[in-house]
């Protein structure tokens, strides 16, 4: 169950081995962290993140394999794992891939599959994730966006369009599920230094997992149903949601 100050005893990770899902679990498991189900495609990267959370934690870790890129399979799948380890305090969403813009726009195979990564299947995730929290009636999901999504942009416009679209499903969803008892926190991080953006030049504001992290879990504290990470790029994102596209468009993001 959920504690007085909003720290699940129990959690279920889809893309398991993110890297700022990782620095989430470790301060949960610092606190009272006692069941945890890492869902991916890749063991060796759960298996990492296992082990991070066993070094400071005895909560049970559980690995299980899960392709949100199925979006036909996802809800069967997501099902399966609740009637397995259920009841599941919060559901965190971290599956995504950036792909490489210049290889898959001339690609609609890759356009596809970035899609169905970043949205197509974990809209179908979420929708399963829903049905069964409110059969629970309560619970936490955790989304993690991008400011990428805010407005797109041409150096990576499959990316941002599709976290585009999964920051908007998700954020609608939390407003259907405001008054059943089940919030909905959606993460807008900026650069990450991850290995997903490794080789990539750093963006200004630029931050490691477990700065992300420790502002989610924060705000998983106060209940709060949207962030920017870090909080001060929702300005600089906010003044350049507003330019001019012909200005916009000149500007090295």
């Amino acid at each position: 169950m959920i504690d007085a100050n909003s720290m699940p005893q129990s959690v279920l990770v889809f893309g398991g081995g993110s890297e700022i899902a990782s620095e989430v679990l470790q301060i949960l498991a610092e606190r009272r962290l006692e069941t945890v189900v890492l869902c991916g495609p890749g063991f060796e990267s759960m298996e990492r993140v296992r082990s991070k959370i066993q070094t400071v934690s005895s909560a049970k870790v559980d690995l299980v394999h899960f392709d949100v890129a199925q979006a036909n399979e996802v809800a069967k799948a997501a099902d399966h794992i609740f009637s397995e380890y259920g009841p599941i305090d919060c559901v965190i969403l971290a599956a995504g891939v950036l792909g490489d813009q210049l290889r898959d726009e001339e690609s609609p195979e890759e356009v596809i599959k970035v899609t169905n990564v970043n949205y197509v299947g974990p809209a179908a995730l979420l929708t399963a994730v829903r049905n069964q929290l409110l059969r629970q009636g309560y619970g936490q999901i955790v989304v993690l966006s991008s400011v990428a999504g805010e407005r797109v942009r041409r150096s990576n416009y499959i990316y941002g369009a599709s976290k585009a679209a999964l920051d908007g499903f998700a954020l609608a969803l939390g407003e259907s599920l405001a008054d059943k008892g089940i919030y909905t926190l959606v993460v807008r991080p900026g650069f990450v230094k991850t290995k997903m953006t490794e080789g990539l030049k750093a963006a200004p504001l630029s931050q490691t997992p477990k700065q992300v992290a420790s502002q989610i879990v924060k705000a998983m504290e106060q209940q709060r149903t949207l962030i920017w990470s870090p909080p001060a790029i929702r300005y600089v994102m906010s003044l350049y949601r507003h330019l001019p596209r012909a200005i916009a468009s000149k500007i090295p993001m």
